[in-house]
């Protein structure tokens, strides 16, 4: 509003007996004020004798040469454009203070909230004995790559150590695990021919069928197979900050808060509570101003943990966790 406040105290000298004409935009020229109509003014340029016709709303003010000012529609949009220029000098300002500051003092902290997506993929082998027809048994064998997608939320701590680098963390919501559809995930097909009325699927439990009805569904006790863990996920990470643009790496370690199975409580209380693994990460981030960025991050974590107990009874060989993550986060810097 300075500007402004300027436009209107300049000082209705020097101008002989030429009319200076103001426009909306900002712009200013000296000439002759031909005609003011109704919408339209009429102008000439100084030493030209060609008219020239403007809507009154693109003029701000015209000052005469006899000192009179007359203003117009456009000064409202002229004052607007000034105050929008000048808070726009004002957060340029704060940003290459907050620059010179991140120099200075080579430290920002910055705390906020992520959300997003989790592909979670889990590789093992499982070898477990199924009794099955005439006393004979057939193991079932797990093969690599077992896959389900969950939410996944928390929050981030970012620490700026120097002026691209810094420590960024993470504590997450973390739910892991699979579901298998049908015998074949499990690499296990019972053959109803070798079965015959009282069988055992499972000696242990007592799995009998007595009647052929029984029989023929023996293959859902293998169908639909869910297994999750849900853990508090804890990412540490070194990152490097280029622009908008960042890289992370380092590791991770999490914590198991509970394990659920629908077929075999074995899985669920041999899982072991603790998990560590790497962690890589890019992404971009994007300033909306002083205070809050918005961000958005691809991630993987690659399990490192032989994650369940060896059990005599219930065999589960080298499962290792595996996760693609892409989350939003909303920041807000405490460096004030």
């Amino acid at each position: 509003m300075k500007k402004l406040l300027l436009i209107l105290l300049i000082p209705m000298i020097g101008f002989g007996q030429d009319d200076k004409i103001i426009f909306s935009s900002g712009d200013t020229i000296i000439g002759n004020v031909v005609e003011v109509s109704v919408n339209d003014i009429t102008y000439q340029y100084k030493n030209e004798t060609t008219n020239n016709v403007t809507k009154k709303r693109e003029i701000a003010k015209v000052i005469y040469s006899s000192g009179r000012i007359e203003t117009f529609e456009g000064l409202n949009i002229l004052g607007s454009k000034i105050e929008r220029e000048e808070k726009d000098k004002l957060y340029q300002k704060k940003k290459k203070e907050k620059v010179e500051r991140r120099k200075e003092l080579s430290k920002k902290f910055a705390i906020g909230v992520v959300c997003g997506v989790s592909l979670n993929n889990s590789t093992g082998l499982l070898d477990w004995p199924i009794p099955y027809g005439n006393g004979n048994t057939k193991p079932i064998s797990n093969a690599k790559s077992l896959t389900n997608i969950k939410m996944i939320e928390g929050i981030s701590i970012n620490y700026l150590i120097s002026n691209n680098i810094s420590i960024y963390s993470k504590i997450l919501y973390h739910t892991s695990g699979y579901t298998r559809t049908n015998a074949e995930n499990f690499g296990a097909q019972i053959d109803l021919n070798d079965l015959i009325f009282s069988d055992c699927i499972d000696g242990e439990y007592g799995f009998c069928y007595p009647y052929r009805e029984d029989i023929v569904n023996t293959n859902n006790l293998l169908d639909k197979h869910k297994h999750f863990d849900y853990y508090l996920t804890f990412p540490i990470t070194l990152q490097y900050n280029y622009k908008n643009l960042f890289v992370n790496a380092g590791g991770y370690f999490a914590y198991l808060l509970k394990s659920e199975d629908n077929l075999f409580d074995e899985i669920s209380d041999n899982a072991k509570k603790l998990d560590l693994g790497l962690s890589l990460g890019v992404g971009f981030n994007y300033e909306l101003n002083y205070f809050l960025d918005i961000s958005f991050e691809v991630s993987s974590l690659y399990g490192l943990t032989d994650f369940y107990s060896d059990n005599n009874d219930f065999t589960l060989q080298e499962f290792y966790k595996r996760s693609y993550i892409g989350m939003f986060g909303l920041t807000y810097n405490l460096e004030q």
